[in-house]
């Protein structure tokens, strides 16, 4: 019965621990494959997993990023590669490139640049390895930093570069003793002719431009010369206008006059000032009396088939007097076989070899007429007629009036 009972025990035993070594199996399938994936997990987190060389990690984990980028495909961007938005672009200057490098934030837990230490090196490197350097690039030291005795680069603290201005050379100097001779001939032959033709403002006006033109001697010797010729001219033309009331062209005479004082020259107001000044007429030539007009004697009509010669705009005309006022004058012109009657201006006429009690008679018109420059030539006339046209050498006492008024 022992024996039975043993031998039953064993069986029971064996089969329960069969029953045991089965559930325990079952449990060991279930935990295995989680407890190797995080195996995995761990050994590939901790790089003891894919390190190549199998070489101990050394703290910074650079076996491991060195096996990484050589299996890293040629055509795939390694991590650490600087991201295009910040690496320099073509036409950054290599001190803003320095700039950045050095701005670049560093990853205090591994003591390393984060990804960002290649483009650094790149950059402070570029053209150190082979010596090569860009033409017209600045020189840049080992520390990737501009060189400071390169003053075409701009400092480190962004200011721009210092601007030197270039040496100058015999090309970049101003030349300040020469005139262009094509305009310079233009301007002074606009002086002569200008001043020909009495226009003595306008001729002004270009020897100005011409005397403060940079100019060589012998330009400056024709621009002193075209300006003495400028007086000459205005000290002729008065002296013509003088000269031709003398004679008896008082009308024609005052008219240049007229002319020359409205084109405002200042040099043909001070000569015929001066001129008027010298011939007793009165230093001011436009001037009207300052006494009353009613106090002036009363000019006397002209003779009737006196012979006159008159100016009608440009048109000159010579006939004898019709009728005649204080004003007005009416002639008789007989001119291409049929004969007119024009009525002209007593101003605008004058008796051909006037007398000179006929003189004073025409000045005393024009005075009343408001032309006391016309009335002075008229006076002027007067006084060259002399004894021999009006049969007496001595003044009437209507000339002395006259005379007096226009002082």
């Amino acid at each position: 019965m022992s024996a039975a009972q043993d031998n039953a025990r064993s069986d029971a035993g064996t089969t329960e621990g069969r029953r045991g070594g089965r559930r325990r199996g079952r449990w060991l399938r279930r935990l295995w494959l989680p407890g190797a994936l995080a195996a995995l997990l761990v050994g590939i987190d901790s790089q003891w997993i894919g390190g190549g060389s199998g070489a101990p990690d050394d703290g910074d984990g650079e076996p491991a990023r060195q096996a990484r980028e050589a299996r890293t495909p040629a055509a795939q961007a390694p991590s650490n590669q600087v991201p295009p938005s910040q690496a320099p672009s073509a036409d950054v200057r290599p001190a803003e490139a320095a700039g950045l490098a050095e701005s670049t934030p560093r990853d205090p837990a591994v003591g390393r640049s984060d990804g960002r230490a290649p483009a650094r090196r790149a950059l402070a490197g570029s053209g150190g390895g082979s010596g090569a350097k860009a033409p017209g690039a600045p020189a840049i030291a080992s520390s990737g930093r501009p060189s400071p005795s390169d003053e075409s680069v701009a400092p480190a603290n962004g200011d721009p570069p210092p601007i030197r201005a270039p040496e100058p050379g015999p090309e970049s100097a101003p030349n300040l003793t020469t005139f262009e001779p094509d305009r310079f001939e233009s301007l002074l032959s606009l002086v002569r002719s200008r001043a020909a033709q009495g226009e003595f403002a306008a001729a002004r006006r270009h020897l100005a431009v011409l005397q403060r033109e940079p100019l060589v001697a012998p330009q400056a010797a024709a621009v002193n010369a075209a300006a003495k010729e400028l007086l000459g001219a205005v000290h002729e033309r008065v002296s013509a206008i003088l000269r031709s009331a003398a004679e008896g062209a008082v009308v024609r005479a005052g008219r240049r006059a007229t002319a020359g004082l409205e084109d405002g020259s200042k040099e043909f107001t001070h000569e015929l000032s001066a001129a008027f000044a010298l011939a007793d007429l009165g230093r001011d030539p436009s001037a009207a009396p300052k006494v009353p007009a009613a106090s002036w004697p009363t000019p006397s009509p002209i003779a009737v088939e006196r012979r006159l010669r008159a100016y009608r705009g440009a048109e000159e005309l010579v006939g004898t007097v019709v009728e005649c006022d204080d004003r007005r004058v009416t002639l008789r012109v007989a001119a291409g076989g049929r004969v007119r009657f024009p009525t002209v201006e007593r101003t605008a006429s004058e008796a051909v070899d006037s007398t000179r009690v006929e003189a004073v008679e025409f000045a005393l018109a024009a005075l009343h007429a408001g032309q006391p420059l016309l009335a002075r030539l008229w006076l002027h006339r007067a006084r060259g007629a002399g004894a021999g046209a009006a049969g007496t050498g001595a003044a009437s006492a209507r000339e002395q009036r006259l005379a007096a008024l226009l002082r």
